[in-house]
């Protein structure tokens, strides 16, 4: 399940070209653009998803064109190492709950669809969030789900 495109995948060093998501499911980066397509307004100190979800692409770019042999390209690398470890981490968060919501009717969408709008907020919005019951049940269900669909698609099953 790679994608032709570099990016990062949460459970892996970088780089890697895996995409994030329930590979059962390929949710990809496109489909989480679409999932965030909304009208609504974007608060006074958050942005766009897709403003958000561009700039992790173009961060992705530039993280695999620098070389880690030149003194300058490495520091660059190391400091987008840390902004893309972050992100990492909050994609595939969103991309477990988007799973989640296919799979049950308690995890509503309009809480997701807010969440990616502080995909690029302090760290402790994220924190509050992610102690919050119906986050905390939603990445249960995905964890469970994949972890199921891996057991019933292991060769060694």
């Amino acid at each position: 399940m790679c994608s032709r495109e570099p990016c990062v995948h949460a459970s892996m060093p970088l780089p890697t070209n895996y995409r994030l998501g329930n590979p059962l499911l390929g949710l990809s980066m496109a489909e989480l653009y679409s999932f965030s397509e909304s009208k609504n307004q974007t608060g006074l100190f958050s942005r766009h998803p897709h403003e958000v979800l561009s700039e992790l692409k173009e961060m992705c770019r530039t993280y695999f064109s620098l070389s880690d042999r030149i003194k300058e390209d490495a520091l660059v690398k190391n400091e987008l190492e840390k902004e893309l470890l972050v992100y990492r981490r909050r994609v595939k968060e969103a991309m477990d709950l988007v799973t989640a919501s296919y799979l049950g009717k308690g995890i509503e969408n309009k809480k997701i669809k807010e969440l990616l709008f502080y995909m690029d907020a302090d760290e402790g919005i994220w924190e509050a969030t992610r102690g919050m019951s119906w986050f905390r049940k939603a990445k249960e269900a995905a964890e469970t789900f994949i972890s199921s669909t891996w057991r019933w698609n292991s060769p060694s099953s």
